[in-house]
């Protein structure tokens, strides 16, 4: 299983990243994307997975957490991290412009940040993980704070 977490995450993110170069459209989901309803829905969905992802890392370290639950919620923090290109995908097929843009660059660069940690040359160098660790909180701190104007942005102007 861990294998496929390994594999399933960068190859949905290279799969997102395709069907936009390659103009790819389904358009089914593009029509349900124009509804206002369904965008808030999921976006709401995705800014729930955001979220979970925080609890989870501050939860651990909050809680002082150790052994197996601490490699659990690790665990899950990764098959979440994996699953996460399929969530933006259902909420947006394309990357928008300006601040929606910076993101969606912004989400995928940290997804990306975040599948670099089974390489096992960053865990076996305390400096690399160190360095990738945080820049990894960095972009997620940030994601965090886009998404919040984001939806600031989307309920102010209905």
């Amino acid at each position: 299983m861990k294998k496929i977490k390994e594999i399933l995450g960068p190859t949905l993110t290279c799969l997102y990243l395709l069907q936009y170069w390659l103009s790819l459209k389904w358009s089914c989901l593009e029509l349900l994307q124009g509804d206002q309803s369904y965008k808030r829905w999921s976006g709401l969905v995705l800014f729930l997975l955001i979220m979970i992802q925080w609890s989870l890392s501050l939860g651990r370290i909050v809680y002082e957490i150790k052994d197996k639950t601490k490699l659990r919620i690790v665990n899950l923090h990764k098959w979440i991290g994996a699953f996460a290109p399929i969530l933006f995908y259902l909420h947006s097929i394309k990357p928008g412009y300006g601040l929606l843009f910076f993101l969606t660059s912004l989400f995928f660069l940290d997804l990306i940040g975040g599948y670099l940690n089974y390489i096992q040359h960053f865990k076996s160098s305390s400096t690399y993980y160190f360095l990738w660790l945080f820049f990894h909180i960095l972009l997620s701190v940030v994601v965090l704070f886009v998404a919040l104007l984001h939806i600031w942005i989307v309920f102010s102007y209905k």
